[in-house]
């Protein structure tokens, strides 16, 4: 998958404003940022809130759903920005007023998967402390009483918005450096590989934590044996369609962009051409993901037809977690390969000059 050099000239075409100076970009990016993680976080407070006792929460229960989600937003906002900032350099929305070579220049590919992931961790460690020490101190102002949505609400957004727009503006700075560092260099890892192994497995694994963290802030209020604070099967079950559908839509649709990224990079390089490539009028469309909420949601009729009708916190913790694993590694695996090979055509500069034929116009067109 090399990048041809034509490949500024489509990018440009594709994007319509004049490029601004990182620093400039880097504050408009935090506006957007911030705005969109205090809804998401008004959400969540509402979810936090919704299914306890009297729709509050102790104050250790607030101290850890506001760990807990600084945590999870932190892991994926730190990918997701450096991702970014390299984006915004191919597609001319920014441009670097520092010297090629300048301090910013990260020495290490930080799209390596052991850099990649230990940067995410050391964002997620620093956000959850951040998190912890916040909501400690509203904890001890609550002295013992039971927090409503308001204050809930208020926490998160105060605390995990601004810690994940911070880590999104040093993620996004090196991203963008590291487009300019590491493009054009030869691509490294198979697509295969680096889809399945280094970007789909972290990504399940981090919604098996995730997701058996989120069941105890859902249900451990629920401690009845009959009646609605029962915790049953059809309770824990429930929702599986919806966390079926969130891990398509959501981690479907990052890891696709991440695809494409990386293929423009020349990142990954293809494992067989003759099978790893497409018309180039017909680029492979979101309906996988749609096969991946179908299958996910039967395989989620097989998780509820071994949950046991009473069963225990853990054992819903690790249903809902197993689930919501295997639902976010087939979404991303097939979406960051989606991303990947249609990102060949829109690189492809010319037709091939030998054995050109009439039939090679509708042939396809090979990474």
């Amino acid at each position: 998958m090399a990048r041809p050099a034509s490949a500024r000239a489509t990018r440009s075409a594709r994007n319509s404003g004049p490029a601004r100076p990182l620093a400039e970009h880097l504050t408009a990016a935090a506006f957007a940022v911030g705005i969109s993680t205090a809804l998401v976080l008004a959400v969540i407070a509402a979810l936090a809130t919704s299914r306890a006792t009297g729709h509050t929460l102790s104050p250790a229960a607030v101290i850890a759903v506001v760990i807990g989600v600084a945590i999870t937003l932190a892991t994926t906002g730190w990918a997701n920005g450096l991702y970014g900032g390299a984006d915004d350099v191919l597609a001319d929305r920014t441009v670097l007023t520092c010297a090629p070579g300048c301090a910013s220049e990260p020495e290490v590919d930080p799209f390596q998967p052991r850099s990649l992931w230990r940067s995410a961790a050391i964002s997620a460690g620093v956000a959850g402390l951040w998190a912890g020490a916040t909501a400690g101190f509203v904890a001890v102002v609550l002295d013992a009483e039971r927090a409503p949505f308001l204050v809930v609400g208020a926490t998160l957004i105060g605390t995990v918005a601004l810690a994940v727009t911070v880590i999104d503006i040093a993620a996004r700075h090196r991203g963008a450096h590291a487009a300019r560092a590491f493009t054009g260099r030869p691509a490294t890892v198979t697509l295969r590989r680096r889809a399945w192994r280094e970007i789909a497995l972290p990504l399940g694994a981090t919604q098996l934590v995730v997701n058996g963290a989120a069941s105890w802030m859902l249900f451990h209020d629920y401690n009845d044996i009959e009646g609605p604070r029962a915790l049953t099967s059809a309770v824990v079950t429930a929702d599986l369609p919806v966390i079926a559908i969130i891990a398509a839509a959501y981690f479907g649709t990052m890891a696709t962009r991440w695809g494409r990224i990386e293929s423009a990079l020349g990142r990954v390089a293809a494992d067989d051409p003759t099978t790893q490539a497409i018309d180039r009028r017909m680029p492979i469309g979101p309906q996988a993901l749609v096969y991946v909420v179908v299958a996910a949601i039967l395989f989620g009729n097989v998780v509820a037809f071994f949950v046991p009708s009473q069963p225990s916190l853990l054992v819903a913790a690790l249903a809902r977690g197993v689930f919501a694993a295997i639902a976010t590694t087939v979404a991303a695996g097939m979406g960051f390969v989606r991303g990947a090979v249609n990102g060949t055509p829109a690189r492809q500069a010319e037709p091939p000059t030998a054995g050109f034929s009439l039939a090679d116009e509708h042939g396809s067109v090979y990474a």
